[in-house]
């Protein structure tokens, strides 16, 4: 069964997830894939991390293990990685809490955020912004979204252009 969780704090969405299973011990997460890999890949173990955190902020629940299923649809074959939940939830609440004050600030000023250039796995072509809704107009330098600029002014500034 699928559990879609939202953690809000005063009417604002900070983190939504949806997991695929959990039985009280163990998140369990759906891959599938071309190629079943010899471990999991480090951004889906750090995406059970952050259901982990979305248990305890919207459960007061927390699992002991994380499992990563990868479902190779050419082969028709199946590999399940289990593994101990030892991420510090603390600091992954702080790191979520500092993306989401960037992203809040993006919003009311219409200027996206800094790039930050990460790739799936060290030396790959792959960049994990190619999922991002954002990546045409992320890579123009210094890009305002005009519609969220001129629909709501930053709260203590003017509005005339002329500043």
């Amino acid at each position: 069964m699928e559990l879609e969780l939202e953690w809000k704090e005063n009417d604002k969405t900070i983190l939504v997830g949806r997991i695929d299973e959990f039985d009280g011990q163990t998140i369990l997460d759906k891959k599938t894939t071309r190629h079943i890999p010899k471990e999991p890949h480090s951004h889906h173990i750090k995406q059970i991390e952050l259901y982990n955190l979305l248990l305890k902020k919207c459960l007061n629940q927390t699992a002991k293990y994380g499992a990563i299923m990868y479902m190779d649809v050419n082969e028709a074959d199946v590999k399940v990685f289990v593994f101990h939940l030892k991420s510090d939830l603390n600091a992954l609440e702080n790191e979520i809490r500092k993306k989401y004050a960037i992203l809040e600030k993006s919003l009311k000023t219409g200027i996206l955020p800094p790039r930050i250039i990460q790739q799936w796995e060290p030396g790959s072509i792959s960049l994990i912004c190619h999922y991002c809704s954002f990546y045409g107009r992320c890579w123009q330098e210094d890009y305002i979204d005009s519609f969220r600029f001129n629909f709501k002014p930053i709260e203590g500034e003017s509005n005339d252009s002329s500043e």
